[in-house]
């Protein structure tokens, strides 16, 4: 699977999905994009996922008929669960 996370996502965040492609939006060189030019930009590269902390993405953006998905990385809980070092237990 191809994973993107936006760039108010910490990039150690990508670490916790081992065996998917895990790119942050700064990597791809699109930091400072409106979150609907980065949905489109996204898709077209064919991730399949856009993980970001914005709440409301879902109220602010038609995410109807999109081929991608967007959990807030709230929402997300990665392989390994968060350990010790984002003060949180699995």
């Amino acid at each position: 699977m191809r994973v993107l996370l936006d760039e108010c996502v910490p990039r150690k965040f990508k670490e916790h999905f081992p065996g998917h492609e895990c790119v942050t939006v700064p990597e791809l060189g699109l930091a400072g994009k409106k979150n609907g030019e980065l949905l489109s930009l996204a898709e077209e590269a064919g991730f399949q996922v856009f993980i970001t902390l914005d709440q409301g993405i879902e109220y602010e953006q038609n995410l109807m008929g999109r081929r991608i998905d967007c959990p807030s990385a709230r929402q997300v809980k990665p392989a390994g669960g968060f350990g010790s070092s984002h003060g949180r237990d699995s």
